[in-house]
């Protein structure tokens, strides 16, 4: 089975993550491992260029994964634990799913009804002398959503 192994400084929540190019090596899979968190086993005489590396990706599965562990075996074998990352793996199809976000950390709509989000109902009434008018006049002077400054 071959598996590109590469690096990648990218946060594990972001979809599309950079990738540096990469080597690919001939792997076998550990036995009684599983396509979620594989175990692929390298015959490699030292780790040499494999220690910086923390990404892979096999094309036979379509799959990307997370390099979690590198382990140093017996007869010049080494073994990359690996979760897989769903993420990338699918970011095509995530890409392509039409939602509504009802909820996010940066903006929200207040004409869409959340209780989850405060919301704050104060009314401020401030009188503000605009200077001098005639005696027996009404006058008023309506502000909303601003700040009045006097002149």
């Amino acid at each position: 089975m071959n598996v590109r192994v590469c690096s990648t400084s990218s946060a594990k929540n972001k979809v599309d993550k950079v990738l540096t190019s990469g080597t690919v090596l001939d792997c076998a899979l550990k036995e009684n491992t599983s396509i979620i968190n594989p175990t692929f086993i390298v015959v490699q005489s030292s780790v040499g260029s494999l220690a910086t590396q923390n990404y892979c990706y096999v094309g036979e599965w379509q799959r990307y994964y997370f390099i979690n562990n590198i382990e140093v075996m017996t007869g010049g074998r080494i073994a990359l634990h690996c979760s897989i990352d769903v993420l990338m793996s699918w970011r095509s199809q995530i890409k392509n799913i039409r939602t509504f976000i009802s909820r996010n950390e940066y903006r929200n709509n207040k004409y869409f009804l959340d209780e989850q989000v405060p919301i704050r109902s104060e009314r401020t009434v401030r009188y503000v002398k605009i200077g001098s008018l005639p005696r027996n006049t009404v006058n008023y002077l309506i502000c909303d959503g601003g700040e009045i400054k006097p002149s």
